[in-house]
This record gives structure tokens, C-alpha cells and sequence, in this order.
């Protein structure tokens, strides 16, 4: 072998690895972060995935318990709704027998700042006959709304079967 050969084939050898090291190996390495990066957006896709599939599952459950929601907003209301109270007032005192004279808010709601909810105070002026009144209590003991009967008093009305009630209780809504 002549030695111009050898230095040609040591040349192409040499010209080989400057070109694998001049693009090759920056490639390779280019490879190697590019799947650094993959796996990390994987990982990234996979935690959003997980927490949208427990957010889905979520908004599952809540639509299967709209219902019991629903009620416990009509228990105790988000906002103060002086109008739905009075008007549940007014159809219980109808349905059981007895009139309505007067229904009045006292005081202001409660500022306790422990507290999640509100105390609406209402005042009742009612007339009619003792039987209706039981039916009055009952029929609100079962209303959805959340109403509790502080106070009752009674006076007969110039000896006649009607008596006057005088009611005294809370209603209550969400802070």
C-alpha cells in the first residue's frame, strides 16, 4: 500500500468523525432533550388529564344530587327573599283556615360573624279558630322553608270562637 493511500483513508476517517461530531452528535443530543421534552409533556398531559376526568366526575355526582340541592336551597336560600317567605306564610295560613292580618319583619337580620347564615325575625298576626292554628303549625313544621316559631300568643276576640295569634319566629338564609 502506498502511503498516500493510507492518507487518504485516515483522512476520510478523520473528515468522518469531525462530521459526526459536527452534526451526528449535536443531532443525538438534540434527539435526547427533544425526548426529555416528551416525556415531560406526557407527564403533563396525563396530570390534566387525570384532573379532568376527577372534575368530570364531579360534575356527575352534582348533577345525580341537583335534587337534595335544591331542597337545601329551599331550606335556607341564598339570598334574603323577603317576598317567598311571606308568601309561603300567606298560602300556609289560607290552606289551614286562618286569616293573615298582619305580617311584619323585626329587627335587623343577625351580623354574627361565626355564623353561615342570616336570621331574618318576622312577626305574624293571624285569626282564626284553634284547630286551624294546629294545622297552621303543622303544615309549617313540614314546609321546606326553614322557619322557626319563637313566640305564641292567643287572645279571644269579644267571646267569639276567633281568636287572635300572635307568632313570633326566624326564617333564615345563606350569609
Amino acid at each position: 500500500m502506498s502511503p498516500t493511500k493510507n492518507y487518504i483513508g485516515a483522512g476520510l476517517i478523520a473528515l468522518a468523525l469531525f462530521g459526526a461530531w459536527g452534526w451526528i452528535f449535536p443531532e443525538y443530543n438534540k434527539m435526547s432533550e427533544l425526548n426529555v421534552g416528551i416525556k415531560e409533556r406526557q407527564d403533563l398531559y396525563d396530570s390534566r388529564s387525570a384532573t379532568i376526568k376527577k372534575i368530570q366526575d364531579l360534575n356527575k355526582e352534582y348533577q345525580q344530587k341537583s335534587a337534595d340541592i335544591a331542597k337545601i336551597s329551599a331550606i335556607l336560600p341564598s339570598k334574603k327573599s323577603l317576598a317567598e317567605v311571606l308568601s309561603a306564610i300567606d298560602k300556609l295560613s289560607s290552606q289551614s283556615g286562618l286569616q293573615l292580618v298582619n305580617a311584619t319583619v323585626t329587627g335587623q337580620p343577625s351580623n354574627d360573624s361565626n355564623s353561615v347564615y342570616n336570621i331574618m325575625p318576622i312577626q305574624l298576626t293571624l285569626s282564626g279558630n284553634y284547630i286551624a292554628l294546629e294545622n297552621f303549625l303543622q303544615s309549617a313544621e313540614k314546609n321546606l322553608r326553614l322557619i322557626d316559631i319563637a313566640t305564641l300568643n292567643a287572645a279571644n276576640v269579644g267571646g267569639s270562637s276567633m281568636l287572635d295569634f300572635s307568632i313570633k319566629g326566624n326564617a333564615y338564609y345563606l350569609k
